[in-house]
């Protein structure tokens, strides 16, 4: 659109090349960038806002800037919102008995607990904050207004409260130094190049199996489902706020597995509440001594896994699966028989605990089959008396 600036001619009528700039930039046929046709729309005749004249020529000096140095890439088919994607090469790593190995694709697919990123810039936080602030200035969207570093507050239909003189006054500086920083094109086609070259780059080839594979019990659509009936607004626990917030967001796309990751975390520690006390008060000290000692016992399992006085796919290990699962806040007489058996064939004894504790081979009771199979079940159902699963 049209803008009329006859106010502003008159105060920079002494500098010809600034108002001859003001006067096509105010016509319809020039192509205006977000910050271009916002700031022509404030120091318009008919702006809303009262500037004075020394500030109104400092906003037409921005655009100068503006347009010498920043201008092209707006018109360009240089897609800077893909490519700030880039800014890392992240590579998915999952906590496992032992430490930190690279995830499986199976794992990363699955959104597993435990999972991390290992995150390596592949260009420095100023640079990246440069070009979010550039990328703002083409569309005005706050999202990376914020990621240049500046704050900004949103009302309860999610629009931004403070208006475009604000929100420039607030980076104003920034602008100032992203302007001779894009001056110099050289620093900015050398970042541009490494996140052009990242984009195009393979993927990092993941492994597509590991012998202690992590698995969950719970699809991750039944876990979303799920979680939505029990992670409600209102809760002062700030990681539960920040699963709600997930949970909003899975509603308009798709989470990535590092955040259903995080929402398994949270939701088994709200079903280890319900499973302990109803999630009414916390857990006694007996309870969670219980609750260390199977631990103590499936951690031991797991060292020994590897060295031989055990199959690796002893049975016992998918228990061990289900169980840490749920925090080991749920264990079955079977499962805890099979696991006191398996703790015998490695030899691990402490033959000064009472008898009620792992005892010698020729009392140790025999594992049958129905053992098992009850066991099985009690793994595919293993939350199935939690009301909030149902349906």
């Amino acid at each position: 659109m049209d803008y009329s600036i006859e106010t502003l001619k008159e105060y920079i009528k002494d500098d010809v090349e600034l108002q001859t700039l003001m006067i096509n930039m105010s016509r319809e046929f020039f192509y205006k960038p977000w910050l271009i046709d916002s700031t022509l729309f404030i120091i318009s005749d008919n702006s809303p806002i009262r500037i004075d004249k020394n500030n109104m020529i400092s906003l037409a000096k921005m655009l100068r800037s503006y347009s010498k140095n920043c201008w092209h890439v707006a018109v360009s088919k240089l897609d800077l919102t893909k490519l700030l994607k880039y800014r890392y090469e992240e590579v998915y790593y999952t906590s496992v008995f032992g430490g930190l190995r690279v995830s499986t694709t199976g794992e990363i697919a699955r959104g597993v607990k435990g999972l991390e990123i290992k995150r390596t810039p592949r260009i420095t936080d100023d640079v990246y904050k440069k070009l979010c602030l550039l990328q703002w200035t083409f569309e005005g969207k706050s999202y990376f207004y914020r990621q240049a570093g500046f704050n900004v507050t949103y009302d309860i239909n999610g629009k931004v409260k403070e208006d475009f003189y604000t929100l420039i006054k607030q980076s104003a500086n920034a602008l100032v130094e992203l302007f001779d920083w894009m001056e110099n094109t050289k620093e900015f086609d050398k970042s541009i190049e490494i996140l052009k070259k990242a984009s195009k780059a393979k993927a990092y080839k993941y492994p597509s199996y590991s012998p202690d594979e992590v698995e969950e019990d719970i699809s991750i659509k039944t876990l979303l489902n799920s979680a939505r009936k029990t992670i409600k607004p209102g809760s002062t626990d700030e990681n539960y706020r920040k699963a709600l917030h997930l949970l909003i967001k899975s509603d308009k796309c798709k989470l990535e597995p590092i955040e259903i990751s995080f929402i398994r975390l949270m939701y088994e520690k709200y079903i280890v509440e319900i499973q302990l006390n109803g999630g009414i008060e916390e857990a006694s000290q007996e309870q969670l001594d219980s609750i260390s000692e199977l631990k103590d016992k499936c951690e031991t399992l797991l060292n020994e896994r590897y060295k031989g006085k055990i199959r690796s796919d002893h049975f016992v290990y998918k228990i061990i699966t289900t169980l840490r699962n749920s925090n080991y806040a749920k264990c079955s007489e079977k499962q805890m028989n099979i696991i006191n058996n398996a703790l015998m064939i490695v030899n691990i004894e402490d033959k000064n605990k009472s008898s009620n504790k792992v005892g010698n081979m020729n009392t140790a009771p025999v594992i049958t089959d129905f053992d098992i199979d009850s066991s099985l079940e009690s793994i595919n159902n293993v939350f199935s008396d939690t009301e909030i699963f149902e349906g």
